[in-house]
């Protein structure tokens, strides 16, 4: 019995110590990221960017209204599930949806300024419901963003979320609004119907998620591609979407969602959550003994993700659009972190490596369609309606080592592309928005 018990307190006091190095090492990398992250900015003027938000503004409580009415749910997951049946007539705007996508693709990826006639289907929906479209509009046109209740407090499942699908579905509504009143020789509806698009995407913009960063950017390479269609000038809240920083914007929602997976590792929430499963009336205690037990080594993981990550993210602060590599970041992460670490942590990991190249995406897209419509601007303040001969102005790029090329031909025909590279990720759904423009 004596070397029983001998045995036994070895094996406690090894495992112990174990548990005591991984504890050490965890928390002496997150002091290392900490001053990582605040070479970028201090943790109290990051933390003042996402306050809690305990309730939706006016704007979104008066956007979902007039999204039921069109058959769009854009309430949170919960209120949405709560609603009676029938309360949103749904099959109408899947109707138009199903006939609608299609058509908008082809015309936004289309390189010159066509718009093919829309599906009956398409033009019947939006004539039906031209008046709660406009209310629609007259919602996004308050001056304030939708804002839905903000917070990383819990575990991710419980964490509020605005309805995704719906801020999609709104977007491609929009996007045919805009085409189908270019069609009609309406660009003052069209140019309209984009600016409710960008409300409504600094809305998604202004969270801290990265799912929300990611449909924002979604959204704006929307109204890229529709705006390009459109005659000039621009309009000025153009000019914001031109002056806003996604790429700080998605390197905020990085740190974020960082924060959030340390939190979910050791944090209150957890020990709280072990606590009521301690008391339950039926605890299981294998699973809080399996939940504690690894909770240092999935702190340690996490660490050493969060370390090789927050020196990518750091080389991508000043990065040009055309710099930046999905594929390369990855494998850089993957070279640098031990195999097992990226086991233990994989599931609080936030995904950085795809985000940064959609938001590259994006850029070039805005930066495109602001030199398209100037020379529709150009073009229609000569009294030939003809395109100008040079643009050597509008030839500079935000990738320092390209640029964008114009020329017109002896026809008068011109052809204005950009010669740079942007990294287009494996499976990246979306509009392709095209990097030349063709005109006549």
């Amino acid at each position: 019995m004596k070397k029983v018990a001998t045995v036994v307190g070895f094996v406690v006091v090894l495992v112990a110590l174990v548990y005591g190095i991984v504890g050490m090492l965890a928390s002496n990398a997150s002091s290392a990221i900490a001053k990582k992250w605040r070479t970028i900015e201090s943790d109290e003027a990051f933390a003042a960017k996402f306050p809690p938000v305990k309730a939706k503004n006016d704007v979104a409580t008066a956007l979902e209204g007039a999204a039921m009415t069109l058959g769009i749910g854009m309430m949170p997951k919960p209120e949405l599930d709560a609603l009676a049946e029938g309360s949103i007539d749904k099959a109408q705007f899947v109707r138009f949806k199903q006939a609608a996508d299609g058509w908008i693709q082809a015309s936004v990826e289309a390189p010159d300024d066509s718009i093919t006639a829309p599906p009956e289907e398409v033009s019947r929906y939006l004539e039906e419901n031209r008046a709660p479209i406009d209310m629609l509009l007259a919602t996004l046109e308050r001056g304030d963003a939708p804002r839905w209740p903000v917070s990383f407090e819990g575990n991710s499942q419980s964490r509020p979320l605005p309805n995704l699908l719906g801020q999609m579905q709104l977007s491609r509504l929009l996007s045919a609004v805009s085409l189908s009143a270019k069609r009609a020789g309406d660009d003052a509806r069209a140019w309209r119907a984009q600016g409710a698009a960008w409300t409504l995407a600094k809305g998604m913009l202004s969270r801290p998620e990265m799912i929300s960063q990611l449909i924002g950017v979604a959204l704006v390479r929307g109204i890229a591609g529709v705006s390009r269609k459109l005659e000039g000038p621009t309009p000025a809240w153009f000019g914001e979407v031109e002056r806003f920083d996604f790429h700080r914007s998605m390197l905020d929602s990085c740190r974020a969602e960082w924060n959030a997976s340390s939190e979910a590792v050791f944090g209150a929430g957890f020990v709280e959550q072990m606590r009521d499963a301690a008391r339950a009336e039926s605890p299981h205690v294998g699973r809080i003994v399996r939940e504690v037990a690894t909770r240092p080594f999935v702190q340690w993981g996490l660490t050493e993700m969060e370390n090789v990550t927050v020196d990518e993210l750091l080389k991508l602060q000043r990065a040009e659009p055309c710099d930046i590599d999905s594929r390369a970041i990855a494998a850089s992460i993957e070279s640098r972190v031990p195999r097992i670490a990226r086991v233990i942590a994989g599931d609080f990991l936030p995904s950085t490596h795809l985000a940064f190249s959609r938001v590259a995406m994006a850029k070039i897209a805005i930066e495109g369609t602001s030199k398209i419509v100037e020379l529709k601007a150009r073009r229609t303040a000569t009294a030939d309606r003809a395109w100008p001969d040079q643009a050597d102005d509008l030839a500079t790029s935000s990738c320092s080592r390209t640029r964008w090329r114009y020329e017109r031909n002896g026809d008068g025909s011109i052809r204005l592309v950009f010669e740079g590279k942007v990294d287009v990720p494996r499976g990246t759904q979306g509009y392709s928005i095209p990097t030349e423009y063709l005109a006549k």
